[in-house]
């Protein structure tokens, strides 16, 4: 709702948004315990209720990749490599082609073909 009246939104991490989980919850309402079953086959609740089935948010029945709600999503494990800043804003204390030496380190995300059209990528 913020993103979409036009609040600026920071993901300076990778992989925010990957996997939906469910919650169980005790007999006050207080959370107990988080479910994620990885595969849809392995989740007894997904033919009850397909929509709270623990997937990757981009895979079935879900069809929500994370890069509609937060520009980017998931891409690569294992990397490390320096970053160039693209025309980044003031806040960030970069300049405009500078070199961030290891800045992407171990999971990475970059935009999607369903990020909004608007995105901005820093580096």
């Amino acid at each position: 709702m913020a993103r979409n009246a036009g609040v600026n939104l920071a993901f300076l991490g990778g992989n925010e948004f990957y996997w939906h989980i469910r919650l169980t919850r005790a007999g006050d309402g207080t959370p107990s315990a988080v479910i994620l079953s990885r595969e849809l086959a392995r989740d007894p609740e997904s033919t009850r209720s397909p929509q709270q089935a623990t997937v990757r948010w981009r895979d079935d029945p879900l069809h929500r990749p994370e890069s509609v709600l937060i520009g980017g999503q998931y891409t690569g494990l294992g990397v490390i490599a320096p970053m160039l800043a693209l025309h980044p804003p003031t806040w960030t204390g970069w300049r405009d082609g500078m070199i961030l030496s290891g800045a992407a380190s171990g999971e990475v995300d970059a935009p999607g073909p369903f990020s909004p059209p608007r995105t901005q990528v820093l580096a």
